[in-house]
């Protein structure tokens, strides 16, 4: 049976609770009906989540219609009538040849299976979204370490898009730095053709390489100091952000600091200049 898992997951009270996934299946055991709730993504019956958070059913559903203007349509979802009397019949046929494998329907589907009133069915963000508005110890765990989670996922995206805009920024110097080298040799390779061309006066071939502009934040080897290198910029930027546990604060100090060496990013400086900056903001005061 492809819609039903009686031992999907398990919590720490060591209690199973069954997954529901609503696949095409379903219409073998009913073709008559007029199936509403197929390919809905896997998903888990109200009286289970509202008994994992420590509520009743009633009170769990109550909180979420008040609030249910932030679940998708998807994240939560109710069978009708004529498909809850279907799903009911193939569960407990299920139940009754698996029997000596199985625990009573009661312990499996808890008293909604009892019921009439189709139950709600949540999946797994609807779940997720149903911890922020249960005030019990279970539900303000749980809400906890969503937000936990999620923080800690964004400090990795964070990372790793400047990891990534580094290393693009190294990347377009070395390509400036090779098309400097092939300009050079095609200058090189003009000089050549023109003393031939006093020689034996042969047709002009003037080679005008048109560069692509280099931008701002881009800066070539000719000059008298190269840039500092990615690890000193890091350096630079864990010195700013040691000054003060507070962002508005952080941000100050890397305004004037911008300020003083003329600069819009930390890989800009000169690194001649990394020493100075460096003193700069270890005697740095805010005023």
């Amino acid at each position: 049976m492809n819609f039903y898992y009686p031992e999907k997951i398990q919590i720490p009270n060591k209690k199973n609770y069954p997954i529901f996934q609503f696949s095409n299946e379903l219409k073998k055991f009913s073709p008559q009906c007029n199936w509403s709730i197929i390919d809905n993504p896997p998903a888990m019956m109200d009286c289970h989540v509202a008994e994992i958070y420590g509520k009743t059913t009633s009170n769990f559903n109550l909180q979420i219609e008040r609030n249910k203007e932030y679940f998708k349509v998807n994240w939560r979802f109710q069978p009708t009538l004529q498909e809850w009397s279907v799903l009911k019949s193939i569960i407990k046929s299920h139940l009754k040849e698996a029997a000596a494998s199985c625990n009573s329907l009661k312990e499996h589907l808890g008293k909604q299976i009892f019921r009439d009133a189709p139950p709600w069915f949540y999946t797994k963000e609807g779940i997720d979204m149903a911890a922020f508005f249960q005030k019990t110890p279970m539900a303000k765990q749980y809400a906890i370490y969503i937000v936990e989670s999620f923080h800690k996922f964004q400090q990795q995206n964070d990372q790793s898009e400047l990891d990534l805009f580094f290393s693009i920024e190294e990347q377009l110097k070395d390509i400036h730095f090779m098309i400097k080298a092939i300009v050079d040799q095609v200058n090189l390779l003009n000089e050549r053709c023109h003393k031939l061309e006093k020689k034996i006066a042969p047709p002009k071939i003037i080679i005008k390489p048109n560069l692509p502009p280099v931008s701002s934040h881009v800066k070539l080897k000719e000059q008298n100091f190269p840039p500092i290198s990615v690890a000193q910029a890091q350096r630079l930027k864990s010195k700013v952000a040691a000054i003060s546990p507070e962002r508005k604060k952080r941000m100050k100090v890397w305004a004037q600091f911008k300020k003083e060496f003329s600069l819009t990013r930390y890989i800009h400086l000169p690194s001649n200049k990394f020493e100075e900056s460096m003193r700069w903001l270890e005697l740095f005061t805010f005023d």
